[in-house]
């Protein structure tokens, strides 16, 4: 964790949500500086989240979340021999989702200089686009489908965090 007096908060940079993790009950159990641990254990635990989804296609079965590819589309990533995953094409994007320090905020998601080498597009606009859908794309939400899984069961991650960082049951 790196160091800092006070965070007030994780944000999501692809869609600009911040969250206090547990800021009632859980905020209440810790000392100030186990809280900071505990927002610090979050982001990174969101960041693991996003990438498993991707890794996993989590919600590739569900069309309400994640509509199937277009068979145009599918055959352009064929021919050039990327993943035919959801959210995922060369890995770049999935490579880029980082914990970060901005000012007083843990950010989780990409840095605003983040971007493709060979196009020079910025990873957050790309990420936008697939997250919230465009034009001819339809939305396939993940940032906002893990966030709400993980402020769900922030319970058992609370438990977690106990045993791994605090080492108490």
């Amino acid at each position: 964790m790196p160091r800092v007096r006070r965070i007030e908060g994780i944000v999501i940079s692809v869609t600009g949500y911040r969250w206090n993790p547990g800021s009632h009950y859980i905020k209440s159990q810790l000392t100030p500086y186990e809280y900071m641990q505990f927002q610090y254990y979050m982001a990174e635990q969101l960041q693991k989240e996003f990438i498993r989804a991707i890794d996993t296609q989590r919600y590739r079965k569900d069309p309400k979340k994640w509509p199937p590819l277009t068979i145009n589309y599918l055959r352009y990533k064929q021919k050039h021999k990327l993943s035919l995953n959801i959210w995922e094409a060369t890995g770049h994007l999935k490579k880029n989702i980082k914990v970060f320090m901005r000012g007083t905020l843990i950010v989780v998601g990409f840095k605003r200089d983040d971007h493709y080498v060979t196009t020079n597009v910025k990873i957050n606009k790309v990420a936008k686009y697939v997250e919230y859908g465009g034009i001819r794309l339809p939305p396939r939400p993940l940032f906002r489908a893990i966030t709400a899984y993980v402020r769900k069961n922030i319970s058992t991650y609370y438990k977690r965090f106990r045993k791994e960082v605090l080492k108490r049951p």
